[in-house]
């Protein structure tokens, strides 16, 4: 397996040449800066570089590359491989069909494969990070794909303005930025491995509540309390910037039977008028939910765990690191944002190249699924080939 990196900015076009590496074994992802107006020169360079390649991308909100944080460039990863088999694949996408969608993808990579030693073996997964019900469309990915392929990736994204709303997104889809899609890429046989490790870090803030009241993603009442009342009384001035100071006070959530177990969900919208929160993932009646908030140290030492879980559980050569991590941790740590990125080179191999980006939701495997919707959470994926 081969990894070459380019950049590309309006002002300098590319950093260095593309390599010439096009076949049906190539993958190229396509990786847009949240300060990039439009991706159509570079993506048009890239289509005609690898029209046999299978080409994965998506705007974002903000670029990982090393321990460095950038938003004006286009970041290009092309990965080449010697044995395994690559297939890309996209379906529609809506709140409404978030799982229908997953399993509709899942299954048809599912069935690319072509038998023993040749069947899917791992999932890299972009898509439209709005209009989606987040772990809908992972729990249909982890149906479709047989509930054991590990599936990681994440939702679009875009860099709200200071005081801003959540701007456009958009994924990559037969070269042109399409919105209402979701777009993966299948990696088949055996020599092929993909490792993943998360971490959180966010500090208890208040005490485990019991959900009373939800419908969905709509968050009624905690303890049978007014949830949104509830809400701004832990955040007090802080509540002024809601909705989007809500992605730096996210909530742990624990479903029922699925004991130390949590999963983080951010705070997509709230709605005074009926004293509810809306948040980016369904929230089962019955669980338990608990109100977190930055350390900053604590998110650090996480991103540094997840990647050395991710190297401690790979069964190949490490070959490239895919950080996807949220915009709640960018816009919670501020200044200190590229802490968590140097935590992560520092918890894998040296030398290895590490390709990212800042996105409205993670999408990877917990204890319990094979695909699960995370918010907040820095997730590391290593990828690696056998020779």
């Amino acid at each position: 397996m081969r990894v070459h990196h380019a950049r590309w900015d309006r002002a300098q076009g590319w950093s260095t040449p593309l390599p010439a590496v096009d076949g049906p074994r190539t993958l190229v992802l396509v990786l847009s800066g949240p300060a990039v107006p439009g991706p159509d020169v570079p993506v048009a360079d890239l289509l005609a570089a690898y029209p046999r390649s299978s080409v994965l991308g998506a705007s974002t909100a903000g670029l990982v590359l090393g321990d460095a944080l950038l938003d004006e460039e286009v970041l290009v990863t092309v990965v080449t491989f010697e044995r395994t088999r690559v297939v890309l694949d996209h379906v529609p996408l809506t709140a409404g069909t978030s799982e229908e969608a997953g399993a509709a993808l899942g299954g048809r990579l599912r069935a690319h494969g072509s038998g023993p030693g040749e069947d899917l073996a791992a999932v890299l997964v972009l898509a439209h990070g709005r209009d989606v019900v987040g772990n809908a469309l992972a729990e249909g990915l982890s149906r479709g794909t047989g509930g054991t392929v590990p599936v990681f990736g994440g939702m679009s994204a875009g860099l709200p303005a200071p005081g801003g709303l959540l701007p456009p997104c958009w994924v990559l889809v037969d070269g042109r930025p399409r919105t209402g899609v979701v777009t993966a890429v299948g990696l088949y046989g055996e020599r092929v491995g993909l490792s993943v490790g998360t971490g959180s870090g966010w500090a208890d803030l208040g005490p485990q509540r019991r959900v009373t009241r939800a419908d969905g993603a709509t968050l009624h009442e905690l303890d049978g309390q007014p949830a949104l009342a509830l809400y701004k009384r832990y955040l007090g001035e802080e509540a002024r910037g809601l909705p989007v100071a809500g992605l730096r006070f996210p909530l742990a959530i624990r479903r029922p039977g699925e004991h130390g177990t949590a999963v983080v969900r951010s705070v997509l919208d709230v709605d005074d008028a009926t004293d509810t929160i809306l948040l980016t993932g369904d929230v089962p009646q019955g669980c338990t939910a608990q109100l977190l908030h930055q350390d900053s140290e604590a998110l650090a030492d996480a991103a540094e765990q997840a990647a050395r879980r991710a190297v401690a559980a790979a069964d190949v050569p490490v070959g490239l690191a895919l950080v996807v991590t949220c915009l709640g941790r960018r816009l919670a740590l501020g200044s200190r944002t590229e802490d968590e990125l140097e935590s992560v080179v520092a918890g894998l191999p040296a030398g290895t190249p590490v390709l990212g980006f800042y996105t409205y939701g993670e999408l990877a495997p917990t204890a319990a699924r094979s695909c699960d919707l995370h918010n907040e959470t820095l997730t590391v994926a290593v990828l690696g080939e056998r020779p």
